[in-house]
């Protein structure tokens, strides 16, 4: 489905810069480029790298942040988000605490930021972060639909809101473009019943923001997850249960440009910052259905941890025993683009895998190949020679962790 509608150690300075000379197309694999209406296609047939060419991540992670006992600025609890800076300094969001932990490129603590509250710099629910250029952090609260500046270096600047583009819209802060304009996110629900075992819908609505929160442009309108509406505890609770594997739209930024998929077939589109779609990147993609079995390791995977909750439990799982199939296993479920415009995706898991696969394309839009990332990290940000995300032990002890991105 297309858019519904859219407008015409180590310090990290001696990471390699992988992906630094990708606008250069690869060889090997076999790309058709051709163009329509001003839209460019690439098309792979196939990865351009060999298994002498192929990137990997490093063994271990070259940065490590968080601890299970030491000082309080070194524990984590609810990370919600992670950015790396420029010069290697990261920033994690801190929702169990409400706080900002800034860490330089070794993962020494530096400083804490922000506080629970609801005064200049304090987090109700804080939801994201984005490192800028320089030593601004935004800050989103969802709670408060807050977005916060904050100096790495001296704290809180300003804060602001996101001017609401028509009646009943809810604007959320996504993600940030390099002219310092802002993609927001506004969701609405196709059928507003609310009705045990019904099915809801949703359409997102992403609009690019000025730098001061009023809004400049519509990027479309395009399709949201589904989910199942289940009540528990005698009527009192209400669980809303995404259905597993069916396509959504992902939608990143990349310097000025904004890259969009939703999984139905294996393509990323690109639109530059006014809506414009200027390129497709197509590779070939294997469909395959989906099982009640699929279904019912899924339930097991989320859910198992609250068999003690058994009002709770016995719910979900009639919820996921009356949710439709999707047709099929959806391509992809992620998508990030690093700065230097090389694109991830993230090949659609199953549970119980122990390493999720990963569609790397270079910045001229080329298939390059595939890299394993294990399914204990959640992927927060990719760029040259990077991998940064969350990862959760046996005992779900949370670390921040960067790897490096290995190319021969």
């Amino acid at each position: 489905m297309k858019p519904i509608s859219r407008k015409p150690a180590i310090l990290l300075a001696a990471l390699p810069c992988v992906g630094c000379d990708a606008e250069a197309p690869s060889a090997g694999g076999g790309v058709a480029m051709s163009d329509s209406a001003g839209v460019q296609i690439v098309r792979s047939e196939g990865p351009a790298w060999t298994p002498e060419t192929a990137w990997r991540l490093s063994d271990e992670p070259a940065v490590v942040i968080g601890v299970v006992d030491g000082p309080d600025r070194d524990q984590l609890f609810d990370v919600v988000d992670a950015a790396r800076f420029p010069d290697g300094r990261i920033v994690v969001g801190n929702r169990g605490s409400s706080e900002l932990k800034i860490f330089d490129a070794r993962g020494e603590h530096l400083r804490t930021l922000g506080r629970d509250g609801e005064g200049p710099g304090e987090f109700r629910m804080l939801a994201s972060v984005h490192a800028a250029a320089g030593d601004s952090v935004f800050v989103w609260d969802q709670r408060d639909q807050r977005l916060s500046v904050f100096s790495a270096e001296s704290g809180f600047v300003r804060s602001l809101g996101l001017t609401t583009a028509g009646e009943g819209s809810l604007p959320r802060f996504d993600a940030r473009f390099a002219d310092g304009t802002i993609l927001s996110r506004q969701q609405t629900f196709v059928s507003p019943e609310i009705e045990d075992a019904s099915v809801q819908g949703s359409a997102a609505t992403y609009m690019r923001y000025s730098a001061d929160g009023a809004p400049m442009d519509t990027i479309g309108t395009f399709r949201g997850t589904r989910s199942l509406l289940k009540f528990f505890d005698s009527g009192g609770g209400l669980s809303v249960l995404t259905i597993p594997y069916e396509p959504a739209t992902r939608i990143t930024v990349s310097g000025n440009a904004v890259y969009e998929g939703d999984g139905e077939d294996y393509e990323i589109r690109r639109y530059r910052a006014d809506g414009t779609l200027d390129r497709i990147l197509r590779r070939p993609f294997a469909s395959r259905p989906v099982t009640h079995e699929m279904m019912r390791a899924h339930f097991e995977d989320e859910y198992a941890r609250f068999e003690d909750q058994p009002d709770y439990f016995d719910s979900v799982r009639e919820g996921y025993e009356a949710m439709p199939l999707a047709e099929r296993l959806a391509a992809f479920d992620r998508l990030h683009v690093g700065a230097d415009g090389v694109v991830w995706t993230r090949n659609y898991p199953l549970p119980g895998e122990a390493m999720h696969t990963w569609s790397i394309f270079d910045a001229a839009g080329v298939w390059l190949g595939e890299v394993d990332v294990p399914a204990t990290v959640t992927v927060y940000e990719v760029g040259p020679g990077f991998l940064l995300g969350l990862q959760l032990d046996d005992l779900e002890v949370e670390r921040v962790v960067l790897f490096e991105i290995l190319a021969p």
